[in-house]
């Protein structure tokens, strides 16, 4: 599960992972959409107590991670942290619930990882159907730091890897609803994956194994 940061490029998801894990303690309930970001929160944060992953695990439920963490925040403690990590494809798909945590004053904080795509099925195109792109890359995507701010939610952009710790320290301090929209290299894949129809015994680690 190693990876190598290329401080030319945009930032690696995995490291934005890692950097939220550490920034928060062993207790976070973390929830996530679906899609590669949901991979990517499964396998490199490092879970270490019960009932703090909430996800759709297989059910493919995009969307489904910020009404998890608002929900995740009306049930947990009062000092337990609550973190989404999320997508800007599932992310787009339920935002409108950003009026809810403000409404009710949710410390919450989202982290999209922003790749500009539907990151899984652009991945899957890529792999299985030589390249041809169909309805998975949208450059369009909104600023969302400044789509947080119209709902009233703290908004943070986060570009490069030194404002890296410093940027979820802030997102994290703020005393409400927060969103953090990570721009990571958009051509970032995730791994193992599974070809369509195939056994688990044929996981793939890396686009030439497939």
């Amino acid at each position: 599960m190693d990876y190598e940061i290329d401080e030319d490029r945009p930032l690696r998801p995995e490291f934005v992972v890692e950097a939220l894990d550490a920034a928060t303690d062993d207790d976070t309930i973390v929830t996530t959409g679906v899609g590669q970001h949901q991979m990517w929160a499964c396998q490199y944060w490092q879970f270490s107590e019960p009932r703090t992953w909430v996800s759709s695990h297989g059910l493919g439920t995009m969307g489904y991670g910020l009404p998890a963490a608002i929900g995740a925040r009306f049930a947990a403690d009062d000092d337990q942290s609550v973190v989404c990590i999320d997508g800007d494809g599932s992310f787009l798909m339920t935002v409108q619930e950003l009026a809810v945590a403000v409404n009710h004053d949710l410390d919450i904080t989202v982290c999209v990882l922003n790749n500009q795509s539907v990151g899984m099925v652009r991945q899957w195109q890529d792999a299985f159907f030589e390249g041809r792109h169909s309805a998975s890359q949208y450059p369009w995507v909104p600023a969302f730091d400044t789509l947080a701010e119209a709902f009233g939610a703290r908004g943070f952009a986060l570009y490069e890897y030194d404002e890296v710790e410093e940027t979820i320290e802030a997102a994290l301090a703020y005393d409400g609803p927060s969103v953090i929209d990570v721009h990571i290299d958009p051509e970032s894949n995730v791994y193992p994956m599974v070809p369509s129809g195939g056994d688990n015994g044929q996981f793939a680690l890396s686009e030439d194994q497939l």
